[in-house]
């Protein structure tokens, strides 16, 4: 087994797993049923082996996400970080169109440690954050602003790493080459690519 799944794995299992009960066809929603198949599908399989490496190599203490949504990685985040300060920013109140569940119903019903946020406003305030991890509206404008924000908003004195989801899809690799060519830092990774404050 590698480091980062050794990581991973003992930080999971540090506070308890509620299961999600989840009874539609979703592999991923389906893994949150209990910490097996969690485990499983997160570090067997490793799906979760970038943001694990990043959490270990970081070791952020304020992590902010864009885009909570169901509360999947937001989850995760806190699984693999749970002695950091967490904020999740939301301006929906619930999501999916199946059904009524509250923004970070995966998070929440596990009852991890994370402040979430409607007003996007709000994290304009949110300082020296080590981690962000970008994953909210994907037109060029928005993730370019979210990107904007991060870069602000990231701590300078410490190690801060910027991730973002989905950079295949058009718009978030435009609105994320922009930005680096004009921060004029390396970008790393595929498919999930980040930048940080050195190489990983």
């Amino acid at each position: 087994m590698e480091p980062w799944q050794n990581f991973a794995i003992e930080n999971i299992k540090k506070y308890p797993f509620i299961s999600l009960n989840w009874q539609g066809y979703e592999d991923e929603l389906k893994a949150h049923n209990d910490v097996d198949s969690y485990i499983q599908y997160y570090i067997d399989s490793g799906s979760a082996q970038l943001f694990a490496l990043l959490s270990m190599t970081f070791k952020p203490n304020i992590i902010v996400e864009f885009g909570t949504a169901m509360g999947i990685r937001t989850h995760l985040l806190w699984r693999l970080n749970p002695n950091a300060s967490i904020y999740t920013v939301e301006p929906l109140e619930t999501v999916r169109s199946d059904g009524n569940y509250p923004a970070g119903y995966v998070a929440k019903i596990n009852h991890a440690s994370v402040t979430y946020i409607k007003d996007f406003s709000y994290a304009t305030n949110i300082q020296n954050v080590n981690f962000c991890y970008i994953d909210a509206d994907h037109s060029e404008e928005s993730v370019y602003r979210d990107s904007l924000l991060a870069w602000k908003n990231r701590n300078t004195s410490q190690d801060w790493v910027i991730l973002w989801d989905d950079y295949p899809l058009g718009s978030v690799a435009k609105a994320v080459n922009r930005f680096v060519s004009e921060v004029n830092v390396p970008l790393q990774g595929m498919g999930h690519v980040f930048i940080a404050n050195r190489i990983l």
